[in-house]
C-alpha cells in the first residue's frame, strides 16, 4: 500500500514542474517510507512466523491435555472398580479376595460411657426367695467341693425312692 502509494507520487513528480531542493526532499522521504515499508514487511513475516509457531504449540498442548484427560478417566474407572467390595456392590463378601482393602468392621471409635450400668439406670434383679421356703443353707467353707457333692449325693428326695424314708447310709431301702 506504501509502495503503490510512493510509485504514484513518483510518477507525478517525474513530470511536474517543481524545484530540485522539493525533489530532492521528496526523494529521500520516498526512500525513508520505503525502508520503513521494507522494515515493517519484515516484522510482520517475524510475527507471522511467530504466531504460526505458538499455533503448533497450542495444538501439541491440546492433544496433550486431551490424552492426559483420557489417562484420568481410565485411571479414575480401575479406582472405582478396585474400590468395589461386598459392602458397596452386589458383590459377595467371599470375592472381595486379599488384594483390595479390607472393609473396616466395629465400631468407628471408642464410646465415651464405661461399661455397666449406667447412672440413673432403675436396673433388674432376680427376686429373693422368702427364708421359709428355703430347706438347708450350708455355706462353701463347711467343707471342700467333694465333701459337699457327697452330702448332696446322700440326701434323697422322698419322690426319688418310692415314698420310702430316707436312711442316714443314702440307700432308700427299709431294710430288706
Amino acid at each position: 500500500m506504501i509502495a503503490s502509494t510512493a510509485r504514484r507520487v513518483a510518477a507525478k513528480l517525474r513530470g511536474s514542474s517543481l524545484p530540485r531542493s522539493s525533489l530532492n526532499f521528496l526523494r529521500r522521504e520516498l526512500e525513508r517510507l520505503q525502508e520503513k515499508f521494507k522494515k515493517r514487511s519484515e516484522r510482520i513475516a517475524e510475527l507471522e512466523k511467530q504466531v504460526q509457531e505458538k499455533e503448533k504449540e497450542l495444538a501439541d498442548a491440546q492433544k496433550k491435555i486431551a490424552e492426559q484427560e483420557k489417562q484420568i478417566t481410565d485411571l479414575e474407572r480401575q479406582l472405582a472398580l478396585r474400590k468395589r467390595n461386598s459392602t458397596n456392590s452386589s458383590k459377595p463378601p467371599s470375592s472381595d479376595g486379599l488384594a483390595g482393602e479390607q472393609r473396616p468392621r466395629g465400631r468407628k471409635h471408642k464410646s465415651q460411657r464405661k461399661p455397666g450400668g449406667q447412672p440413673g439406670h432403675p436396673g433388674h434383679h432376680r427376686p429373693l426367695i422368702p427364708t421359709a421356703e428355703v430347706n438347708v443353707h450350708e455355706s462353701a467353707a463347711a467343707g471342700t467341693l467333694p465333701a459337699l457333692r457327697a452330702k448332696a449325693a446322700a440326701k434323697v428326695r422322698p419322690s426319688d425312692n418310692g415314698g420310702g424314708a430316707t436312711t442316714a447310709s443314702g440307700d432308700g431301702d427299709s431294710g430288706d
